[in-house]
């Protein structure tokens, strides 16, 4: 036998142990083999070891990885001992690698946040395999009602593969690349009730997103946060959803008093919420997150300068304090 053979069986021999291994440390909990498998893989891609994390009586509250907290990796099982619910922070999932994680045939909720890999932000269109999150149309079979995302390079393929989701309520697109015209993917989307947006200041997320929003039939929640916001141009076209949305959440928007109080009096029967002017204008009068910078080049200047006047007094005085 050549020295290539040789090596090659001795390689055979010690994937097959090394695969065993990884079986054999996957927790009885898991009484899905999909799930069981699909976890083997977590663990052998990451290079950890399995944790349980127990209650005071003994249950399962999470199973991870060892040495890390629940939001580096955590499943959540249901009452029959299946994974239903996913969270990973900075896991760096690449496209085809999602066709793997859809192993967990049973999941209803993923949330994930930094999906970065060592190349960091700007890596992720880099090589054959980007990161923009198209890969989660293998999910497109499984009975997913929520989907989270957020401080990553999910953009507008990421939204068209999760539009598949047939069952999907809850879509959460935090600090991602996804913009206005992305969104056309989700209208007319029969089962979806909330959307939640935060563009973290930058003018991928405007007015027209409300205009796309719109069009979701059964939406009852809105959230958008960190954007300017006006009546005219995006929250009236919500009024086009008065009988189904119960809950609109602007938070940390720019949006005048005055447009709120348009919306609130045209939408009397929706819960219309928005915190203090004067917190929205300490963020942009410490340019939080690039708030002032940002919208100085997209919202009227009499409108940016008044938040930020009023911010100044409102830090003025607490400094008084």
């Amino acid at each position: 036998m050549s020295a290539r053979l040789r090596l090659g069986s001795v390689l055979a021999v010690f994937l097959t142990a090394s695969a065993a291994a990884a079986a054999a440390e996957v927790p009885a909990e898991l009484t899905d083999p999909s799930d069981s498998a699909t976890y083997a893989w977590l663990l052998e891609r990451a290079e950890k070891q399995p944790h349980v994390e127990r209650g005071r009586d003994g249950s399962v509250q999470w199973i991870g990885f060892e040495g890390e907290s629940k939001y580096a990796c955590s499943l959540y099982l249901d009452e029959q001992g299946r994974v239903a619910r996913l969270m990973f922070n900075k896991a760096g999932f690449r496209n085809d690698e999602l066709e793997r994680l859809a192993g967990f045939e049973h999941v209803t909720a993923i949330k994930i946040a930094h999906n970065f890999d060592d190349a960091g932000p700007n890596g992720y269109r880099t090589g054959p395999n980007p990161m923009s999150g198209a890969g989660w149309k293998a999910f497109a079979g499984h009975r997913l009602t929520s989907f989270a995302v957020g401080g990553c390079n999910f953009d507008g393929d990421g939204v068209r593969a999760v539009a598949t989701f047939p069952q999907v309520r809850e879509l959460s697109f935090n600090h991602t690349r996804v913009s206005d015209a992305d969104l056309a993917a989700l209208e007319g989307h029969p089962t979806l009730e909330s959307v939640s947006l935060s563009p973290m200041w930058g003018d991928q997320v405007t007015d027209a997103a409300l205009q796309r929003l719109a069009e979701i039939p059964n939406l009852k929640s809105v959230r958008m946060n960190e954007t300017y916001l006006t009546y005219e141009d995006g929250l009236k076209h919500l009024e086009k959803r008065r009988d189904t949305l119960r809950e609109v959440n602007l938070a940390n928007c720019v949006v005048t008093p005055e447009d709120l109080a348009t919306f609130q009096r045209a939408m009397p029967n929706v819960e219309v919420k928005h915190a203090p002017i004067e917190e929205v204008g300490k963020l942009v009068a410490t340019n939080f997150k690039g708030a002032y910078k940002k919208l100085s080049k997209r919202a009227p200047a009499e409108v940016v300068e008044r938040f930020k006047a009023i911010g100044d007094r409102a830090l003025a005085e607490q400094a008084e304090k």
